[in-house]
């Protein structure tokens, strides 16, 4: 580990288990290769796994600190339960900042 500055751990997508028919009302009229549609899928769970990766390793690895990256202020609804989540994760590393 020596000479890294920065490790990424990153969420990747989970599986979408059901997908919507109807076209968002604003879009309604668009053909279907025109209509703009983006489903971000994000569990408590996942976010947990990831969360607890990341500060494991970096307790592992003496690293000072794990930044979260997140858009909460933008996707409120999963990433807002992401960032809930990293603060629930944070607590149970009372070494870290806002631990």
């Amino acid at each position: 580990m020596r000479g890294l500055s920065s490790i990424r751990f990153r969420r990747l997508w989970q599986p979408v288990l059901g997908q919507e028919s109807k076209p968002f009302a604003p879009f309604k009229d668009l053909a279907g290769d025109n209509m703009p549609l983006s489903v971000k899928v994000n569990t408590r769970k996942g976010s947990e796994r990831i969360l607890r990766a990341a500060f494991n390793f970096a307790k592992k690895f003496n690293r000072k600190k794990v930044t979260v990256v997140h858009k909460a202020n933008v996707v409120r609804a999963t990433d807002g339960l992401f960032l809930e989540t990293a603060r629930e994760v944070a607590s149970d590393f009372p070494g870290y900042p806002d631990g």
